[in-house]
């Protein structure tokens, strides 16, 4: 082409006479594990490379790699039905199945559990293939631990505040530092062999901070304070258990129930009362489970019915607290 026809069609194509034609631009995710063994176990390392077809310069890649150690075989049983969330969000990211894994492999990344659906429990890990893994061998992620570590030492700060502030007296300050020392007892014997914790562990100790902050926060101001872990994550019997909306409601009554008690707040009869009517609503919720699960208008039945107790609840919270006025006594 000279020189001339080379300013004809620039001109033409300014003009809008001529265009050329529109690319789309596809993006394509490619996923690469690659398994190699290692001293103790298996590297598994997981390539996530996500490239477009105009633009290939914004091409990315996230790689991770995981050691697996060695006789780490794990079965699930295929009579029962699972599901895999991210304890940190709370978020459900899918179906399991115990034979096949978790086959989206686009979807996993370290940190998620597989859930029991009938029970609630977290049963275990998935590994970087999508099969599952104990939890009690997977080592629990720095950032996790870090993320811990500042949490306690929030907490530290929060019953400081709580106590010049007036609003929690120096015995319960005592009962709330306990606790803490006793959690960070946990952490330091978990690493005491050789210095790692793991995802079990880790996961425990995130659902005793969780607790400790919210026996903490009637007593401060509104924050924005997170919990480490889904709040719906509790322990049953030793166990993690993710519970619904109902179960945790009940849990968390029945924590507040014996806190308020320990703290002089409740009698021993209001107690009593008020753990009958939470018992009543468990029984009723058994009666309207249906293959484990509850309608939409059972769970409206017994949410309206936890009102009422948590109502009931408060009102016996500030009649102690009136009585203890009237004797002089501090009310939080």
């Amino acid at each position: 082409m000279n020189f001339n026809k080379k300013i004809t069609m620039a001109l033409l194509f300014a003009s809008g006479i001529i265009s050329l034609p529109v690319l789309a631009d596809i993006e394509t995710t490619t996923v690469k594990t690659t398994t190699t063994p290692v001293p103790g176990g298996s590297e598994t390392t997981t390539t996530r490379t996500v490239s477009k077809s105009v633009y290939p310069d914004s091409t990315t890649t996230v790689q991770t790699t995981a050691i697996t150690p060695t006789g780490t075989a794990f079965v699930l049983p295929s009579s029962s039905t699972y599901f895999v969330i991210d304890p940190i969000t709370g978020n459900a990211i899918g179906g399991y199945n115990p034979i096949s894994g978790f086959t989206d492999l686009s979807l996993v990344h370290p940190g998620l559990v597989v859930i029991n659906k009938e029970s609630g429990r977290v049963v275990a890990g998935i590994d970087p293939s999508g099969k599952p893994i104990a939890l009690t061998i997977i080592p629990a992620l720095d950032p996790f631990v870090a993320s811990i570590d500042a949490k306690r030492a929030n907490i530290e700060a929060m019953i400081t505040n709580c106590q010049a502030g007036g609003t929690v007296d120096p015995a319960e300050a005592g009962a709330l530092r306990k606790e803490l020392d006793r959690i960070a007892t946990c952490e330091i014997t978990a690493k005491q062999n050789d210095g790692v914790i793991s995802y079990s562990e880790a996961l425990q100790i995130a659902v005793d901070l969780n607790d400790l902050q919210d026996r903490l926060r009637p007593f401060m101001p509104a924050t924005a304070d997170t919990p480490l872990i889904a709040a719906r994550i509790l322990t049953t019997n030793g166990e993690l258990v993710v519970m619904d909306d109902i179960d945790y409601r009940q849990a968390k009554m029945l924590q507040r129930i014996d806190d308020e008690y320990t703290a002089g707040r409740l009698s021993a009869q209001q107690v009593s009362t008020l753990k009958e009517q939470l018992n009543t609503v468990a029984a009723l919720e058994t009666k309207y489970k249906k293959d484990g699960v509850l309608s939409e208008s059972n769970k409206h039945r017994l949410s309206t019915k936890l009102d009422i107790i948590n109502t009931r609840l408060n009102q016996d919270v500030a009649i102690i607290n009136e009585k203890r006025s009237r004797l002089g006594l501090k009310v939080n």
